[in-house]
């Protein structure tokens, strides 16, 4: 359905009066006599002369402003109802980096009219994008690139992309060897401090075994003066 009020360039709460200047100046402006009765200007001045002829009636405006209103209410309802954009791809040239590297992000989306990755920007709904990795990238030990696409019909996507960060996985590294050092030089102290606090004090088994027979001879010795007294009380 032709737009009138675009035709005549007036509001759709214009009054009469504005109607029918803007008719007015219309006309003389792209009235065929006044243009060589050029093609174009006759098919122009044919529209002017329609939509004065529908807006400047009151019964005629009103049923038609009935008839495009419930045409936009058509119109919205079918964008509301459409399908949400589809993300055909979306990919990185590397599935884990380090600070410094350089990475190529591709996608591709139909049915969108705005496409957002979190790295980039606003982007177009295709295309590819080389980036560098910025020290800001390196507190985590994934880099997450999202993608979000959205369409008149305001229903959107999402999909994103996993990158293990190498830079934070050599951190954890090195921080769990500083920690396997630390514990073992604990530990090690903690075993000298124990030697010096209880030294061993144990007899080696030969010095036990000699010191058990001269306990016993000293033993017989003493058993046979005793037998010698006995039998000589004067010895």
């Amino acid at each position: 359905m032709k737009d009138y009020y675009y035709i005549l360039g007036v509001p759709k709460d214009a009054p009469i009066a504005s109607i029918q200047k803007a008719y007015q100046k219309l006309s003389l402006k792209f009235h065929p006599d006044n243009n060589g009765n050029d093609l174009f200007f006759r098919q122009y001045f044919d529209n002017i002369s329609e939509a004065f002829h529908v807006l400047s009636d009151d019964h005629r405006r009103y049923r038609y402003d009935r008839a495009i209103n419930r045409e936009d209410i058509e119109a919205d309802v079918s964008e509301l109802s459409g399908p949400a954009p589809l993300i055909s791809f979306f990919f990185a040239s590397k599935s884990a980096r380090k600070k410094g590297d350089l990475l190529t992000i591709s996608w591709e989306v139909f049915n969108a009219d705005e496409v957002f990755i979190n790295l980039i920007g606003q982007v177009s709904t295709n295309g590819t994008q080389t980036i560098r990795i910025l020290e800001e990238h390196e507190k985590e030990a994934h880099l997450n690139i999202v993608l979000n696409a959205k369409n008149k019909s305001q229903k959107t996507s999402q999909k994103s992309l996993k990158i293990v960060n190498l830079s934070f996985v050599a951190k954890e590294d090195k921080l769990s060897q500083r920690i396997e050092r630390l514990s073992e030089r604990i530990s090690t102290a903690n075993q000298t401090g124990d030697q010096k606090a209880e030294p061993d004090i144990s007899l080696p088994k030969q010095s036990v075994m000699a010191y058990l027979i001269v306990v016993v001879i000293c033993f017989i010795i003493l058993v046979m003066l005793y037998k010698i007294h006995t039998l000589n009380p004067f010895f």
